[in-house]
């Protein structure tokens, strides 16, 4: 346990009331620690207490205790300003700027009201700064990576591509750094992937899977786990998280990927999404990797 530093400075337009900053410092701690018994104290309890962030909103407090609970702790930050707006002697608006360890800004919004039980957040807006591009989604991105040909009934489709489809100079992944690495690069496009382009839509990038498409879960211990768009800090479904993801945050309009076994499906129903498994022999699998290139050799 290291000790937050309360070194910020404090802007406020009206004298603030007593306890607020302490409940506020107290609140950071608790956050880097990751004492989730002291930040459920500090949020209002009942059905109304909201805390919304980039990937959603959570209604109520068991939701936004359920989400502290399986986040596993947050990114080390530190608070660079707070800027206090009183509204009355038991109410205030405080915003705080964050500098988290890896670098960028982001600021944290807190509606505090004080009640029997002290200070307590009633409503809380976190925005992080966002990485150029997200590795739990994506394992390469371009602008686009293969453009379509700008007219067809796909035009303006923007595809996120699942790391089995092989595409011309790139090399397939399948989840797993080692197999990346012994990875041929692709001399030739998968049919599947191809038939998009030509019908007009661009690849926005490769997207994640599970290790090898081997699970319904869409974790992945090397690249970090997608983000479930609908139920924060909820499993994305797998093994074709990654397209799941990138449809779902509006990073992608479409998700190319498989199904033997559910990975179309279950994460589009984790996420809200329409997922097809087509009819055997409807899509070309040519150029869709399915095992480990012979020259591998695995230790487990």
């Amino acid at each position: 346990m290291t000790d937050v530093p309360r070194s910020a400075p404090v802007i406020a337009d009206a004298a603030i009331p007593d306890g607020l900053l302490e409940a506020f410092w107290t609140y950071e701690q608790a956050l880097m620690d990751d004492d989730v018994a002291v930040l459920d104290a500090l949020f209002a309890p009942g059905p109304h207490t909201l805390r919304g962030d980039a990937l959603g909103l959570l209604v109520g407090s068991d939701a936004i205790s359920a989400f502290r609970r399986g986040r596993g702790g947050a990114p080390r930050r530190r608070i660079e300003t707070v800027h206090v707006r009183p509204a009355g002697p038991d109410a205030a608006v405080v915003i705080a700027v964050l500098v988290p360890d890896f670098g960028g800004r982001g600021q944290q919004t807190q509606l505090w009201r004080r009640g029997t039980s002290g200070w307590q957040v009633a409503a809380a807006h976190v925005s992080a700064p966002a990485p150029a591009v997200d590795s739990r989604i994506w394992r390469l991105v371009g602008t686009p990576l293969v453009a379509g040909p700008g007219e067809g009934p796909l035009k303006r489709e923007r595809v996120a591509v699942k790391d089995l489809f092989a595409i011309e100079g790139q090399q397939v992944g399948a989840g797993v750094p080692l197999f990346l690495r012994e990875s041929p690069v692709q001399t030739a496009t998968a049919p599947a992937v191809a038939e998009l382009v030509a019908a007009g839509a661009h690849v926005v990038g490769i997207a994640r899977t599970d290790q090898f498409a081997y699970s319904i879960a869409g974790d992945n211990e090397f690249y970090g786990t997608p983000p479930n768009a609908v139920v924060p800090g909820a499993l994305p479904g797998g093994s074709s998280s990654g397209p799941a993801s990138a449809v779902a945050l509006g990073q992608a309009s479409v998700g190319l990927a498989t199904d033997t076994a559910g990975s179309i499906r279950v994460p589009a129903s984790y996420q809200g999404l329409w997922g097809l498994r087509t009819t055997h022999g409807a899509v070309s699998t040519e150029g869709c990797s399915r095992s480990p290139p012979p020259s591998t050799r695995w230790a487990g």
